[in-house]
């Protein structure tokens, strides 16, 4: 049996074949219809926080940061994230300067993104790696920098028993296919601060005002009727299934935490993740280098990903820093190290063992 990196699950046709006729037959598809305001409404009953939805999460970060106009600017930000983060930040205007991250929860180090502070930096962007939360600590940077987070696979993880959506200015969730809440593409900007929302609001319809004038640079950014509509089919289910994704991931730290040389990031206090895909690190203590665990994964019928490459040894940033490439020790350990394992909504105990089997077969193959 082969399994996939990702199992997205969407609505069937005949359960928005209804809602879809009738954006066809009244011609309003996009431009914030009817389906748009109340997905809107209910994400932002769902997580506490007025929320405003977009094409896609790279075009809701891009406005967020936007928004609290970052142009000119340095923000600091993980390079342990997929480059939507730092190409966000640049699009927007500003420089991404590359912070280190904690080895054991995988999540921007606090004590690097303070070193990496320099006379021109206007905000902090961290990043909820694979589902994993940052939390800044209290009160750090307060009214001083703005903190912002990149959410995108972390929709619906929990902390203390909530969404974990009321953290720093403003933060931004991935509807993408890949992601457990799926609505096909899309995503999310969620923030208690109301001029921030309105700005973001303008920004994603063109910079247009609420008096039709354009007051800022802006683009496309709308969410369209159809993805609202299997948005709103997917909150019907999304409870059950969150619980069943999280049932899944419990099974499957339990299935190999035991396993020799394998580490699974730390869960800090109160915290629940949702898991797009399920972290590991492959230690020396396994017997067999990460790259060779993964060509023999594949050759099991195990589809991992060495996931997330570092962004700041990308081409596209590696040079762009005065004194050159910039040193970040534990990201670049980690993404040596680093599998993404498969994760679904209710993964079957055949699954979860064929993975841990899998593991188990490669430490008897080196003993």
């Amino acid at each position: 049996m082969t399994l996939p990196i990702v199992q997205p699950f969407h609505p069937r046709l005949a359960d928005i074949d209804t809602y879809f006729d009738e954006c066809l037959r009244t011609g309003q598809v996009t431009n914030g219809g009817k389906f748009v305001q109340e997905f809107e409404a209910k994400l932002t009953e769902y997580l506490g926080v007025p929320t405003i939805c977009f094409n896609n999460a790279t075009s809701a970060l891009i406005a967020m940061l936007r928004a609290v106009d970052i142009a000119g600017m340095d923000v600091v930000c993980p390079s342990f994230t997929f480059a939507a983060t730092p190409h966000s930040i640049v699009l927007a205007g500003g420089r991404p300067i590359f912070a280190d991250i904690n080895e054991e929860t995988l999540c921007l180090d606090p004590v690097s993104a303070e070193h990496s502070i320099t006379g021109r930096t206007t905000a902090i962007l961290g990043v909820d790696p694979y589902g994993l939360c940052w939390e800044p600590p209290k009160g750090w940077r307060d009214g001083d920098i703005d903190i912002l987070i990149d959410s995108a696979p972390s929709f619906g993880s929990l902390i203390d028993g909530k969404p974990s959506a009321n953290r720093g200015k403003a933060q931004v969730f991935s509807f993408h296919a890949t992601k457990p809440f799926s609505t096909m593409e899309g995503g999310c900007l969620c923030s208690n601060d109301e001029g921030l929302i309105e700005r973001a609001k303008a920004i994603r319809n063109f910079g247009i005002g609420h008096d039709g004038k354009v007051e800022y640079i802006g683009f496309n950014g709308k969410m369209t009727e159809v993805c609202a509509i299997v948005g709103l089919k997917q909150l019907e289910t999304w409870q059950d299934r969150s619980i069943s994704r999280v049932n899944s991931a419990t099974a499957l730290r339990a299935a190999l935490e035991d396993i020799k040389g394998i580490r699974i990031p730390k869960l800090q206090t109160g915290h629940i993740p949702i898991y797009t895909y399920f972290p590991i690190l492959i230690q020396q203590s396994f017997g067999l280098p990460r790259n060779i665990v993964v060509k023999k994964l594949h050759e099991k019928g195990i589809m991992v990903r060495q996931y997330y490459d570092p962004c700041h040894l990308s081409p596209a940033y590696s040079g762009n820093y005065p004194s050159g490439y910039v040193r970040l020790p534990v990201t670049e350990h980690v993404a040596e190290q680093v599998i993404a394992l498969p994760l679904y909504d209710e993964m079957s105990e055949a699954e979860i063992k064929q993975i841990a089997s899998a593991f188990w077969s490669l430490q008897r193959e080196v003993a």
